[in-house]
């Protein structure tokens, strides 16, 4: 493709990064696209890479903004561009998030809880377009606006960027964010309704719906009744191509291997993985379970360490991916059966390096994910619906002992990401998506 059809994009609330979903997501989307044609608006504790995008905004004090006496004690961030120089070494010394959290930043997430559930965050806690930014906006001058949206502030905050300059706009769905966002609190009802009144206010207004999978797609067409394209995480074959397994006989300790994000929603069918895998050692198999993980929320990584089959390994790098997911003997794709509001309509990031691997995959999840069904769906993994460890302990014997089941399994993952996944080609619809979306968009009314 000729670089002139790619349109000027200004990406709101999200980041170029590889640490999770939302990051990753952008890089697969948008890494063919010229630097020039790409800006981005993120607060500056975002993780940030300047390989795909150097035109960075970082949100500050003039943007967001809290109102008296809070703003007494309002730290006086910058905003404005974001020089690649500056931002490079601190991102180089913050791999992942640190696990230990000073006892200052215990209290300020302890009093930012309680603001919640008062129902007062998003009183105190504004944001607003500010003049700087404004000009930065016009010296892009984009041809339309793409968000991942995922708050209250950054729906306002959007909200007023294209009401500014009459943008297009595009939204993108990654988790069911709209459902899951307000937790229990004295104003929760009141909270819900805004957030829903909002979200289809932009909704309205947007030139094009994207979701995470086709689940959640006809999910929203149901509760919206507006259609959503579904674009998820993609890879490139190439890459792949000598790389991904060929040969699934066994290493001499069976390998299991869960890479990516160990946070809401995983952890106990994490546990629980550990668990099985400890019985089935302490029963004579030569088996191991390896967690490559950047960061552990609170205690969880010291429960880990009590399994002593389980293997705790750091953050899985992009170029360590391949050889790594191509080396193991399983992949498992764990959700907990407790936290269904957050999982039901989730696809993990990693499904389709899962898939291009060739190694076979275990999905543990409720028969409601979207996960689980395009597993079932499609037959690329075989599948524990059951929150038992036993059923878990005998999915894995099958795999540990036959060698035509992880054949076909690995196969079969390898054909659906070459077919659904594909890099090249998701790219080249984004484009045009996001082109339709630009061209069909209509002059906009004001969004109250």
């Amino acid at each position: 493709m000729q670089k002139n059809i790619y349109p000027r994009v200004l990406i709101i609330g999200e980041s170029f990064h590889l640490m999770s979903g939302g990051g990753i997501t952008l890089v697969s989307l948008f890494k063919d696209w010229p630097r020039q044609n790409l800006a981005v608006v993120v607060k500056r504790n975002k993780y940030m890479l300047f390989e795909y995008c150097s035109n960075y905004y970082g949100l500050g004090y003039l943007e967001e903004k809290r109102c008296w006496p809070f703003h007494y004690f309002q730290k006086k961030n910058e905003s404005g561009p974001i020089k690649e120089n500056d931002w490079i070494s601190k991102q180089s010394i913050h791999a992942f998030p640190p696990e230990n959290i000073g006892q200052k930043s215990k209290v300020k997430s302890l009093f930012i809880q309680f603001l919640h559930f008062l129902g007062l965050y998003p009183v105190i806690y504004r944001s607003k377009v500010s003049e700087k930014y404004i000009q930065w906006l016009d010296e892009f001058h984009p041809d339309i606006v793409y968000t991942q949206l995922s708050s209250i502030n950054m729906m306002k905050f959007v909200k007023q960027t294209i009401e500014k300059r009459n943008i297009p706009l595009a939204i993108h769905i990654m988790d069911d964010w709209p459902k899951t966002l307000k937790e229990p609190g004295i104003l929760y009802f009141y909270w819900k309704k805004v957030i829903e009144n909002k979200f289809k206010e932009l909704l309205d207004y947007s030139s094009v719906r994207m979701s995470i999978c086709s689940a959640m797609s006809e999910e929203y067409m149901v509760r919206y009744g507006i259609k959503f394209i579904p674009f998820h995480n993609s890879v490139d074959l190439s890459k792949w191509r000598n790389i991904s397994k060929t040969d699934w006989t066994c290493n001499q300790v069976f390998t299991i291997l869960y890479a990516g994000r160990i946070g809401i929603g995983v952890q106990e069918s994490v546990l629980m993985i550990a668990r099985a895998v400890e019985i089935l050692a302490e029963n004579g198999y030569s088996i191991h379970f390896k967690i490559r993980s950047g960061s552990f929320p609170g205690d969880f990584k010291t429960k880990l360490n009590n399994f002593h089959h389980t293997k705790i390994e750091g953050y899985l790098s992009n170029n360590e991916m391949p050889k790594e997911l191509a080396g193991a003997d399983l992949l498992v794709l764990p959700l907990d059966f407790n936290k269904l509001e957050f999982t039901r309509l989730s696809m993990p990031t990693k499904v389709p390096e899962y898939l291009i691997s060739g190694t076979p995959i275990l999905v543990i999840a409720h028969r409601e994910t979207a996960l689980y069904r395009y597993a079932k769906k499609y037959g690329w993994g075989l599948t524990v619906s059951e929150n038992e460890v036993e059923k878990i302990t005998e999915k894995i014997k099958l795999f540990y002992k036959n060698h035509k089941l992880r054949q076909m399994y690995g196969e079969t993952g390898k054909k659906i990401a070459s077919k659904y996944h594909n890099g090249e080609m998701i790219r080249k619809d984004f484009v045009l998506t996001l082109k339709d979306a630009i061209y069909n968009s209509q002059p906009m009314t004001h969004v109250q």
